[in-house]
């Protein structure tokens, strides 16, 4: 698997925890890991064992395919990066989104 692979997978578990309202600290307890652990997974810096994935799952009633949705066989950069920017937003406000979205079309029709 890739950095993007990691970068994915640490921002669905960042998602998690940031829906739950939890600190890393709070978050590895629940999982069994420490707070280090959990900072170098959600920065795509390491991949979780799979017992701390299965522990997410378990704790939080994750569905496993939430978590691994995004390994693909033939995975491109553009849909890689399209993924990153959609799990980015997930949790931003509309009127956030809509700001994002008109800097984008700037960015866009500038090229």
């Amino acid at each position: 698997m890739s950095t993007d692979t990691k970068i994915l997978l640490g921002m669905k578990i960042r998602n998690i925890r940031d829906t739950a309202k939890l600190t890393q600290g709070e978050f590895g307890h629940i999982v069994g890991i420490d707070e280090k652990t959990i900072s170098n997974i959600e920065n795509g810096k390491n991949y979780p064992s799979f017992a701390t994935i299965c522990s997410i799952i378990q704790c939080f009633k994750v569905e496993p395919n939430y978590l691994l949705d995004f390994i693909k066989y033939d995975s491109t950069v553009s849909d890689t990066l399209n993924s990153l920017i959609i799990e980015s937003l997930k949790n931003c406000p509309d009127e956030l989104k809509r700001k994002i979205y008109e800097l984008i079309d700037v960015f866009c029709n500038q090229i």
